[in-house]
């Protein structure tokens, strides 16, 4: 052991003296500086009050702490049992949002199927209590022009819960991304308090180009962003929000198998106030491309700084909300400076012997930021979609699977329990009419394709079809997706057919299904999503016409388009019979 530990402090102090030495989360210096960290945490449990319980939780788990382990179950317990009463989340603490993002976040990584409940709480209050601009602040205050800091908490806290299927009001981000462009101080940063202090700070502006990449991230899931550091101008084709899916392997950049909400923008846990109506339309092309270009200037604000000295107030919140901004934009370094191996450094210096860190913000709270920056915290959240496949199934609040058993809950977040088995044996899972495995083989046949195994598929394109016609709609979508990247041509027929289907989101599926197999990305300039532009206000009779409408248009022009291309044989039958599907054909 006294070896071990000698090499240890060497490997330590040769990071420290060698500021350019590659460093991640796995490296034995930042492995230390964690591990020490967590034993503080560890031996100091009782020092944690509730109000500083969720961010140090959180650090815990994302740290590498077991979600059951007795440290984060004490620390659930002291929130839950201190915060709710009866039906409601909350006191009268100022900092009331930092707290309910931070519990949000740990409830969300710890286990949140079972803590479902708390989470529809906590949302219903955050999002009862968004000022109607857009922004939070110190609860019980005036609004004052809004708070960065106290925003940047409520946003993280609501896409934790997003991610664990509570559902967020559309308009919330909507209203969250015009805030803080509204806001956005003329050199591209940002400050505390913009209403009455109009200086950009590092820390500030890591939180307000976050914030706006979180709004971004859950208003337009099925985009690719342009870098960050490129300013965005209007006749610039990468804003269009239809993305730049290019030929190769191509196809429309939509979630894979993602499901519509067809009951509109509300919470699971109710809201004892109805949001105010956004003054804007959510689903614009401009909102999208001032997004964007606001994400830039503060991205590019941050780079031109980047080589000022850490500010002596609040370091180590600044570092781990630089490794927000930086995990949710994509960005590696400034210029040629690794800023993960530079700043982890900084924080190994900070470190004191028994493990913890200094600050204004406490001791607890300042360990915790330190070790979700080493950890690289947010990073784990967001998983870069594969570029020809466009997303995956658990990312940026698409749910939760309807089989919880095929779900599984990590330090990394939710995760649908992973199945290893060839084609064969999914398909024929996917053919028992009583399997509860149909979550679980989706992802298993998503993660073939991702490796870029799709011949495996191909010469199971005759079982696919006869899939795509099996009473279940998940079985039905899962066949379908597979189809639209094996088959060919010859094949398309059995999707058209599929536009048919009494499923709205089997339908859905088809028609990407076909814009991957047709080489046509964005189909015929329709979006694929058909209830994208219809208001959260609509009455649940005009979301079903818009529905109708979207399923007649695709309906026709992917008819035309067989019967240009499709064999000759197949042509012109009757395909588009309104109210058949394939269960009845």
């Amino acid at each position: 052991m006294a070896a071990l530990r000698s090499i240890v402090a060497l490997v330590t102090l040769v990071a420290i003296n060698s500021p350019c030495l590659a460093l991640d989360p796995e490296s034995p210096a930042v492995r230390n500086a964690i591990d020490r960290g967590v034993t503080y945490f560890h031996e100091h449990l009782d020092e944690v009050r509730s109000w500083e319980a969720g961010i140090v939780a959180y650090a815990l788990i994302r740290s590498g702490e077991s979600p059951e382990s007795p440290a984060v179950t004490t620390l659930l317990k002291r929130v839950t049992e201190e915060k709710f009463r009866g039906n409601s989340y909350g006191h009268d603490a100022p900092h009331q949002f930092y707290e309910a993002g931070c519990d949000m976040m740990m409830f969300e990584a710890a286990d949140p199927a079972r803590l479902k409940r708390q989470l529809d709480l906590i949302v219903a209050f955050t999002v009862e209590n968004q000022w109607p601009s857009g922004s939070w602040n110190y609860y019980r205050q005036t609004e004052h022009g809004g708070d960065t800091s106290h925003s940047q908490y409520a946003v993280l806290g609501l896409w934790a819960a997003s991610r664990a299927g509570v559902k967020i009001p559309r308009n919330v981000w909507s209203r969250v991304a015009d805030w803080h462009l509204k806001m956005q101080m003329i050199d591209g940063g940002f400050a505390y308090h913009p209403g009455e202090v109009k200086q950009s700070t590092g820390p500030m502006t890591a939180n307000g180009v976050s914030s706006l990449c979180i709004a971004r991230l859950m208003l337009y899931p099925n985009r690719t962003y342009p870098p960050p550091f490129d300013a965005v101008k209007k006749d610039d084709p990468r804003s269009s929000e239809k993305g730049t899916e290019s030929d190769e392997g191509g196809g429309p950049p939509m979630n894979v198998l993602q499901p519509l909400d067809l009951s509109g923008s509300h919470i699971t846990g109710g809201s004892r106030r109805p949001p105010a109506a956004s003054t804007t339309s959510a689903a614009s092309k401009n909102q999208l491309l001032r997004i964007n270009q606001g994400i830039s200037r503060g991205a590019n604000w941050i780079r031109d700084n980047y080589s000022q000295p850490l500010s002596p107030r609040f370091p180590l919140y600044y570092l781990y909300g630089l490794e927000r901004m930086c995990a949710l934009t994509g960005v590696d370094n400034f210029e040629g400076h690794d800023w993960y191996a530079e700043h982890a450094v900084t924080v190994f210096r900070k470190q004191r012997a028994d493990g913890h860190f200094d600050g204004e913000c406490g001791v607890p709270a300042e360990t915790a930021f330190a070790l979700l920056f080493l950890s690289r915290a947010t990073s784990k959240s967001v998983k870069p979609p594969d570029p020809k496949l466009g997303g995956g199934l658990m990312i940026g609040g698409r749910g939760l699977p309807k089989n919880l058993g095929a779900v599984q809950t990590t330090g990394d977040g939710i995760k649908v329990r992973k199945i290893d088995a060839p084609v064969d044996k999914l398909l024929s899972e996917l053919e028992n009419p009583k399997s509860v495995e149909v979550e679980a083989v989706q992802q298993a046949i998503v993660d073939t394709v991702q490796v870029g195994d799709r011949q495996k598929l191909v010469g199971q394109k005759d079982r696919l079809k006869r899939l795509a016609c099996d009473p279940r709609p998940e079985v039905r979508r899962t066949a379908l997706w597979a189809l639209g990247r094996c088959a060919t041509v010859q094949d398309a027929l059995v999707l058209v057919k599929a536009l048919d289907d009494p499923d709205i989101n089997v339908v859905v599926e088809a028609n990407a299904a076909l814009c991957w197999l047709s080489r046509r990305p964005n189909g015929f300039g329709r979006s694929i999503d058909p209830l994208l532009d219809i208001p959260e206000t609509a009455s649940d009779q005009q979301r079903h016409d818009a529905l109708e409408l979207w399923r007649s248009q695709a309906r026709r022009d992917w008819r035309e388009w067989f019967n240009q291309v499709g064999p000759y044989s197949e042509r012109e039958l009757p395909i588009d019979l309104p109210g058949t599907s394939p269960l009845q054909k």
